[in-house]
Order: C-alpha cells, then sequence, then structure tokens
C-alpha cells in the first residue's frame, strides 16, 4: 500500500500561493496582450478618425466654393432680373410714345389733308 504523505497547512498554502502567483503572471500577459491589441485599435481608429477629418474639410472646402460661386449666379440673375424689368418698363414707355406719335401724326394729317395710304 502507499504511504500518505501528510501536507502541514504552511506547506498548503505555499502550494496556493504559488498556484495564485502562476495565475496571477498568466492572467498579467493576457491582460497586457489585450493591453495591446486595444492600443494598435486605438491608432488605426484615430487614424482612420484623422483621415476622414480631412476628407470632411476637403468637402466642406468644396462645399464653401459651391456656395461661393451659387451667390455669385444668384447675384448676377437679380442684376438680369433688375435689367429686364428695367428694359420692359423702357419698352412700355416707347411702344406708349410710339401710340402718342402716331395718333398725333394720324391728327396732323387729317388737318393737312393728306391721308395715309396704308
Amino acid at each position: 500500500m502507499e504511504t500518505k504523505k501528510e501536507i502541514t497547512i504552511d506547506e498548503l498554502a505555499g502550494m496556493m500561493q504559488r498556484g495564485f502567483v502562476a495565475l496571477e503572471n498568466k492572467m498579467d500577459s493576457k491582460f497586457d496582450k489585450l493591453d495591446s491589441k486595444f492600443d494598435r485599435l486605438d491608432n488605426k481608429v484615430n487614424g482612420l478618425k484623422s483621415e476622414m477629418d480631412r476628407k470632411f474639410d476637403r468637402v466642406d472646402e468644396r462645399f464653401d466654393q459651391v456656395l461661393t460661386n451659387q451667390d455669385h449666379i444668384l447675384g448676377r440673375l437679380e442684376n438680369l432680373e433688375t435689367d429686364n424689368t428695367a428694359g420692359a418698363e423702357a419698352s412700355r414707355r416707347q411702344e406708349d410714345k410710339l401710340e402718342d406719335y402716331e395718333k398725333r401724326i394720324i391728327v396732323t394729317e387729317k388737318k393737312l389733308g393728306i391721308g395715309a395710304a396704308i
């Protein structure tokens, strides 16, 4: 028969302590690897964020150019509308004057006895 070896409480405590130390070292190693992976992930995310910020900055610049050009076009359109309104008013005044002149010519021709052969 085998004889059982008796273990003292101090020996058992030492075995437990060594087991916990080994487990702690293993866990520390695993956590260090996780920390390293998270650091790499953080770096990638920060790099992507920086790249996205640059792209959005370029989009903002282009959009500002579009808005500036739109303002320029709207200004020109307003000028054309103003010119068109002024031109229409001038044309109406010219038509009114022309009608007045035609009436005056007809009256003058009647008074002079010369008729228009129209």
